[in-house]
């Protein structure tokens, strides 16, 4: 409630239209493809709220926003899987850490942080990692409040492991 977030990687909204609906102060999608980013602007429309949805790559866009000093409240990193395979699992979690990296960055002090990780190939113990590195590299230090998995919409089989692919995490940001 009250804040600015920032919600990257957006897909359709979803994360950012969940803040609107709590109250959030604004937010900014970003999102890559055009199309889908139209699917923001659509369902920003459908529910009479208002949003900065910039269609371009994620990467750059925080970097240039780093550079313009940009500060968000709440900040949401939901990419798509970086890893597709076991063999893609280290250049995944470099790319982790650098969008991550640039993310934390935003976080204005006492802020939200919400990095999620939906690559099979990435485990768990991994990822949380690789998001303690980026907080270490920007010079701030996480308290971690929630950790989520995917809801019933995305059953896990037990006996088929790669069903339990999510991991989504809700950190403070300390400085």
């Amino acid at each position: 409630r009250g804040r600015s977030v920032l919600d990257v990687y957006s897909n359709t909204g979803g994360w950012g239209l969940h803040a609107l609906s709590g109250g959030a102060e604004s937010v900014t999608f970003i999102e890559k493809s055009e199309p889908t980013a139209r699917r923001v602007i659509d369902n920003l429309e459908l529910n009479g709220w208002n949003g900065d949805v910039i269609a371009a790559e994620a990467g750059r866009t925080l970097e240039e926003m780093v550079q313009q000093g940009r500060r968000f409240g709440v900040v949401v990193i939901d990419p798509p899987a970086f890893a597709k395979s076991r063999k893609t699992a280290g250049q995944a979690l470099r790319g982790y850490e650098r969008v991550n990296s640039l993310g934390l960055a935003l976080v204005e002090p006492g802020g939200f942080f919400f990095p999620s990780s939906c690559s099979y190939h990435v485990h768990e113990d991994r990822f949380v990692e690789t998001v303690s590195k980026a907080a270490a590299t920007v010079g701030v230090r996480l308290r971690m409040l929630r950790r989520g998995e995917q809801g019933p919409d995305h059953p896990v089989l037990p006996e088929v492991p790669e069903t339990r692919y999510l991991k989504s995490y809700g950190f403070q940001v300390l400085l």
